[in-house]
């Protein structure tokens, strides 16, 4: 259906190749959860930016590896835990390492990889570069579940929320100079110690801000994050997933001149993207998803 969402001059060929050609062949990979793994080369995968479904599939099938040693075997199950962050952690590494992966995202790798196989496919899209995240949600739910009448200090709080803060910051705009300047080129191991940790340190950020607003030791964001206003809100997330990509593409391949940047510009196309993608995840939900649930819940009862 999106072939018919404008005629733009680049429409025919982004739409077919992207949203038509691809999932003709591999429209089965989503449906089983291996498009992050197949086909080998993302450029040609199915709604590519589908491929974390798979990758949340796939640590849902492997979380009762980690979530029944924690309540049945306390240290055990942490253990494990750690010891499966530590292995992907150092795996995120040595690959980095091993293709000369930068943290830049222009930069390509110093060695050719090879034939059928992007950069993104070989790092970016893996569920074992991906999962110490998980199982910082793990741990901290864990955490939430078992550990119910614990108080935080109010020293505690503040130490947790300064480190939050200041490492968050490090993780967000520790890359400033290498984008501020192009010339600019670090060692190949600040690159794969940055690479193989961003994501787990951001992770055990917002770890906290759970754990600390849900002790109420959030103060004002606290109160922002807990506004009912996000209610209705988050209900349609899953749907802009979905969909957000297809918004973007139809407005941009419609373009018929050159855009030129400004930060105006910028913001005014973020502000309508939002809202037009959330107009039609709207639509999306209504007719596709609450149907579909109302549908379960029914053979549900039947069962």
């Amino acid at each position: 259906m999106t072939k018919y969402l404008g005629n733009g001059p680049l429409m025919s060929y982004y739409v077919q190749s992207n949203f038509t050609y691809n999932c003709y062949d591999y429209w089965w990979t989503n449906l089983l959860f291996i498009n992050n793994f197949y086909p080998t080369d993302f450029d040609y995968s199915c709604m590519q930016w589908s491929w974390y479904l798979a990758n949340d599939m796939q640590f849902y099938i492997l979380s009762p590896l980690f979530i029944y040693p924690l309540f049945r075997w306390r240290k055990l199950g942490i253990s494990i835990a750690f010891l499966t962050i530590l292995a992907s952690t150092i795996t995120y590494g040595v690959i980095n390492s091993y293709w000369g992966l930068s943290s830049r995202l222009s930069d390509g790798p110093t060695r050719k990889l090879p034939d059928g196989l992007a950069m993104i496919s070989l790092i970016y899209i893996r569920p074992y570069t991906r999962i110490p995240a998980y199982i910082v949600g793990i741990l901290a739910a864990y955490i939430l579940f078992v550990q119910r009448g614990l108080r935080i200090a109010k020293a505690i709080a503040s130490i947790g929320w300064i480190t939050a803060t200041a490492l968050g910051l490090l993780i967000v705009y520790g890359l400033y100079p290498l984008y501020h300047d192009l010339t600019v080129v670090w060692d190949q191991s600040v690159y794969s110690l940055y690479n193989c940790t961003f994501r787990l340190v951001w992770s055990m950020v917002l770890a906290w801000i759970v754990i600390a607003c849900h002790r109420r030791r959030g103060g004002p964001i606290d109160a922002i994050l807990s506004w009912k206003v996000w209610i209705p809100l988050s209900r349609l997330t899953y749907g802009v997933y979905l969909i957000h990509i297809i918004v973007i593409s139809v407005i941009f391949v419609n373009l018929r001149v050159m855009s030129h940047y400004t930060d105006l510009t910028l913001a005014v196309l973020y502000v309508a993207t939002l809202v037009l993608t959330y107009a039609v995840a709207f639509l999306f939900a209504l007719f596709v998803e609450y149907p579909l649930f109302a549908v379960e819940e029914f053979f549900r009862k039947q069962c």
